[in-house]
């Protein structure tokens, strides 16, 4: 089944050194993680005109998330009309 996956144990282990890995550049440069959803509301989609032009899928609400673009465009319009800065 496509995206669906399962991981061994030595698999766990190392997926967890190399998210490690990355974590630790990340703070060497002062750089951010950030969590971002696989699933969006079907909203996200239709207020930027993209739904209508999306590929139909077996299931239509929440869609799969092929960019994460208008997530990112939430929090920061959310983040600009709450009057708070991302750090």
């Amino acid at each position: 089944m496509a995206g669906h996956y399962a991981l061994l144990p030595l698999a766990v282990r190392t997926r967890a050194k190399v998210i490690a890995v990355i974590r630790e550049e990340l703070e060497r440069i002062g750089a951010q993680e950030w969590l971002l959803p696989a699933v969006h509301p079907v909203e996200l989609w239709q207020r930027s005109g993209r739904w209508a032009a999306a590929t139909p899928t077996p299931w239509t609400s929440p869609c799969s998330a092929r960019t994460a673009a208008g997530v990112v465009a939430g929090l920061v319009e959310r983040a600009r009309d709450e009057g708070r800065c991302t750090p």
